[in-house]
This record gives structure tokens, C-alpha cells and sequence, in this order.
């Protein structure tokens, strides 16, 4: 088994343990911002669970634009749980239609371009991934009127800046 496949296991299920954590702690946190975090941990541990699926499998890749899909409702929902938080931000009709709209995105381009070009060269998409997940990382940050009791939002923001810059700048540097 490769050392990729033995990483990507070991995410997933540290994903999936981090969505148990989000469902427990829930029965005691009931804001909305809650509810899309853990909605949004959803879709990532099915994106790490089939990207470990694609790489096993052979024929996997035809999974891939269904796995970049669960990706970009991911973000959007992780974005959508920190202007929840923020500023009680509720999802609108309109603004599902269009996180749908634009999470089908890649299953519009697979005919477009092979596999291989989406998921080796960085690209748009990827930018704007990283960003949504700094702007979610930012938006959860407390505002400074607050107490010291929310070291645990000051973790989730700076934790969350942190992925998004290593999801901008990890495909830009080209590591084998």
C-alpha cells in the first residue's frame, strides 16, 4: 500500500472522528452555525472517504467530479457556518441554488478536459477553495468586544486560516 493511500486513510478517518465530535458537541450547541459545520464535515468525509476509494479502486477516477463536488459544498458550507457564527447568517433558497449550482461545476467540465489535468495542475477552483476557507477562518474569528471565553473560536479561526493557506499554496509549490 502506497504512502499517499496510508495518509489519506488516516484523514479520513480523523474526519470522520472530528464529524462525531461535531455531533455530540451539537446537543449542547444548537446554533445554526453548528448545524453547518457539521453538515460540512459531511461532505468531507465523504470527499477523503471516496478519494481514498478512487486511488484503491481501479476506475476510480470516474468518481472524481462527484468528489470535487462534496469539496466545494464543504467549503461552502464551512464559509456559510462562519458568517452563521458571525453575524446569524441563515442559508436562503437563493443561496442554495447557487452553492448547488456551483458544487456541480466539475461535473459539468469532465468531458471538457481529462481527469489527470484536473487533478494534477492547480487551477481556479483550487484558489478559490483556499480563499473561501480563509474568509470562513476570518468570519470566525470573536469580535474583540468579546471575552477571553472564546479561545475555542479563536482555535477553530486561526486552525481554518491555516488549512486554507495550505490548500492555496501546496498546489502552487508542486511537492511530488
Amino acid at each position: 500500500m502506497s504512502t499517499a493511500i496510508v495518509l489519506d486513510s488516516v484523514s479520513t478517518i480523523a474526519i470522520l472522528i472530528q464529524l462525531l465530535i461535531f455531533v455530540y458537541l451539537y446537543t449542547a450547541h444548537r446554533g445554526p452555525f453548528f448545524w453547518y459545520l457539521i453538515w460540512a464535515w459531511g461532505f468531507l468525509a465523504l470527499f477523503k472517504g471516496f478519494s481514498v476509494a478512487s486511488e484503491v479502486f481501479p476506475n476510480g477516477s470516474v468518481l472524481f467530479p462527484f468528489i470535487i463536488s462534496w469539496a466545494t459544498a464543504a467549503d461552502l458550507l464551512i464559509l456559510a457556518a462562519g458568517a452563521a457564527y458571525r453575524w446569524d447568517y441563515r442559508i436562503r433558497l437563493t443561496h442554495a441554488v447557487l452553492g448547488v449550482a456551483y458544487s456541480a461545476l466539475p461535473l459539468l467540465r469532465v468531458g471538457a478536459q481529462p481527469v489527470d489535468m484536473l487533478v494534477t495542475r492547480p487551477g481556479l477552483g483550487t484558489l478559490i477553495s483556499g480563499l473561501l476557507i480563509v474568509t470562513a477562518g476570518v468570519a470566525f474569528w470573536p469580535p474583540r468586544e468579546t471575552s477571553a471565553s472564546h479561545r475555542g473560536a479563536r482555535f477553530l479561526a486561526a486552525s481554518l486560516v491555516i488549512w486554507g493557506l495550505h490548500r492555496i499554496i501546496t498546489p502552487m509549490i508542486g511537492v511530488p
